[in-house]
């Protein structure tokens, strides 16, 4: 066996969606007819549209082997939108180009202006339960409480600490609710703790609440748990995170693997490494598998990553508005075939 063959040996490979999948053209059209009328017929229209496709890209998933299967995301506009509207203390606006890493001009942000409160439970028309077959194992993706924190406008909390420890509290009602209702994963996703151009808002006690909050949104829970980062370089908190209560720990391509050097790897691993953030031109769509799967090997070895671990190889993050549906598609065959690549002896 080559040294190549060795690295993965006895190693758990698998792949997962880490944010929403492109909506198919008769979702679009749904949506657009309720934006122009918003009657009970398209109301009732849209819903069927996002039932099909929530079942489409769950039958998708199954069908190429993900361990864990969303819904694709298809009942909301971003991560925070379960959150804008059933929450006490929080309104939304309009946003173009504050969450990173998409251009998606659909995003809101929340506008924290009183205490937080849970008023209910995340609904059918946010998770698309019914569509998942019997006995498959179900994935939920929800906000970091950082990233709900950094991406709102707060004229009630005194500190962004905080708040997220507020939101924690919420986080973790919806996660026992989840669990309650045979989700066996729940990934919280941050664009924002390793974003850039939020970096001179990011001090050592918004970790350390960030850690608290943690153990707070997964108390009780008995599945499993990830935090992913992705829109930034991760390795300034990444150390930080693989002390935390969660069981897998996730970053995307914009973490170079150098700036990882002496990090210890703890935990299973969700590597965005598919650059979900723009189109692939046709000419390197064919390409891509074997180059993901280069990458993989890459980052496996630099981090150290022994035999037993999971690892789990991801888009960067949605497929948004800058992805087609058959792009969208492609890009996921191509990830399975890049699984599959590191599965097999070369």
């Amino acid at each position: 066996m080559n040294n190549q063959s060795a690295l993965t040996e006895g190693m758990g490979i698998g792949m997962q969606l880490t944010g929403r999948f492109a909506w198919p053209r008769s979702l679009i059209i749904a949506a657009r007819n309720y934006t122009r009328e918003t009657t009970g017929e398209n109301l009732e229209a849209l819903a069927s549209a996002r039932r099909s496709a929530a079942a489409d890209v769950i039958g998708l998933q199954s069908k190429l082997g993900v361990d864990y299967l969303t819904d694709g995301g298809v009942g909301v506009f971003d991560v925070f939108a379960p959150y804008l509207n059933r929450l006490r203390g929080v309104k939304e606006t309009g946003n173009i180009d504050k969450y990173p890493g998409t251009r998606n001009s659909y995003y809101h942000i929340p506008i924290v202006d009183g205490r937080l409160g849970r008023e209910n439970s995340m609904g059918e028309e946010y998770l698309h339960t019914s569509q998942y077959p019997e006995g498959t194992r179900k994935k939920a993706i929800l906000p970091s409480p950082a990233a709900f924190a950094l991406a709102s406008e707060n004229s009630h909390y005194g500190s962004l600490e905080e708040l997220i420890l507020d939101f924690s509290e919420i986080l973790r009602e919806d996660i026992l609710d989840l669990g309650s209702r045979g989700y066996d994963y729940i990934q919280l996703s941050d664009g924002f703790l390793a974003n850039q151009r939020f970096k001179h808002r990011i001090s050592r006690g918004l970790v350390k609440s960030l850690l608290d909050g943690l153990r707070v949104a997964f108390d009780g829970f008995r599945g499993r748990s990830a935090f992913y980062l992705h829109s930034g370089d991760a390795s300034g908190v990444l150390s930080d995170l693989l002390h935390s209560e969660v069981t897998d720990i996730g970053f995307d391509f914009n973490t170079p693997l150098e700036n990882l050097d002496g990090i210890t790897v703890t935990k299973n691993m969700i590597l965005g490494l598919q650059n979900s953030t723009r189109k692939l031109p046709r000419t390197l769509l064919p390409k891509e598998a074997e180059a993901l799967s280069g990458r993989a090997r890459d980052a496996i070895s630099a981090l150290g990553i022994g035999s037993g671990a999971q690892v789990y190889l991801c888009p960067s993050q949605d497929f948004d508005g800058l992805q087609t549906f058959p792009q969208a598609l492609s890009r996921m065959l191509n990830l399975a075939e890049a699984v599959r690549m590191l599965r097999v002896p070369s």
